[in-house]
């Protein structure tokens, strides 16, 4: 078992102290996707007006192993 610590950032960095257990890299991925699927819902209000959201994975050295980049870009046409 590896220990995997979830980095969220979206305009300021909310540290994952304490990381969570996974068996593999591959178990950490789905992991991440689905954390990243509940925090647009979660914050789906929010998430269109303000910065870009970022979820970085990393190993208890802090070496970044993936991310998650979450970006919302309105169309041109878009008057909103």
């Amino acid at each position: 078992m590896a220990r995997y610590f979830f980095h969220f950032t979206n305009g300021e960095t909310v540290r994952d102290r304490d990381g969570t257990d996974f068996p593999d890299l591959r178990s950490a991925q789905i992991e991440a996707a689905k954390l990243g699927g509940q925090m647009l819902i979660d914050g789906a209000a929010t998430f269109w007006g303000g910065d870009d959201w970022r979820l970085r994975i990393a190993d208890k050295d802090d070496l970044t192993l993936f991310m998650l980049d979450f970006v919302g870009t309105s169309a041109p046409a878009n008057p909103g």
